[in-house]
C-alpha cells in the first residue's frame, strides 16, 4: 500500500496517515481496529466470558465440596454400623500394673525360652557375673 487516496475529497496522502490531510476524513477504517494490541482487544472483550470462567470454577469447587461431604457421611455411617454388628464381649476386670506386667511376660517368656540364641547369650552372661563374682570374693 504505497499511498492512500482519500475516498471523500480525493487527495493522496502517505501510506502512514490515518486521517486525510485536507478533510480529516478516516483513511483506513479497518486498519484502525487491526492496529490495536492485544491489551486492547482484551478490554474490550466480553465480561461474558470471565464470569463464564468464575461460575465453572465454583461449580467445580462446588461438586468437590460436596462429593467431600458425602464421602465423609458415608464413612460415618459404615463406622457406626461396623461398631453395631461387633459381638460384646464381658470387658476383663482392670489389672493393676503388675499383674498387667506379669502377664506380658508370660506371653513373650515361652518365646524367650524357645530361642537358641536368647538362650545361649544369657548363660554366657551367667557365666561373667559368675566369673566376676569370684574375682571380686578373691580382693
Amino acid at each position: 500500500m504505497p499511498n492512500s487516496k482519500c475516498s471523500h475529497c480525493g487527495l493522496v496522502n502517505s501510506p502512514s496517515d490515518f486521517e486525510c490531510r485536507r478533510c480529516q476524513s478516516q483513511l483506513h477504517k479497518n486498519l484502525s481496529t487491526r492496529d490495536k494490541g492485544p491489551r486492547d482487544a482484551a478490554r474490550r472483550s466480553s465480561p461474558l466470558w470471565t464470569l463464564l470462567i468464575i461460575t465453572l470454577i465454583c461449580a467445580g469447587a462446588w461438586y468437590l465440596y460436596k462429593g467431600m461431604e458425602k464421602s465423609f457421611e458415608q464413612v460415618q455411617t459404615d463406622d457406626i454400623d461396623r461398631v453395631a454388628h461387633q459381638p460384646k464381649a464381658n470387658p476383663a476386670p482392670p489389672l493393676s500394673r503388675t499383674e498387667y506386667d506379669q502377664q506380658r511376660a508370660g506371653q513373650s517368656g515361652n518365646a524367650v525360652q524357645g530361642s537358641q540364641g536368647l538362650n545361649a547369650s544369657q548363660q554366657h552372661t551367667n557365666e561373667i557375673n559368675k566369673l566376676m563374682n569370684r574375682g571380686s570374693a578373691n580382693k
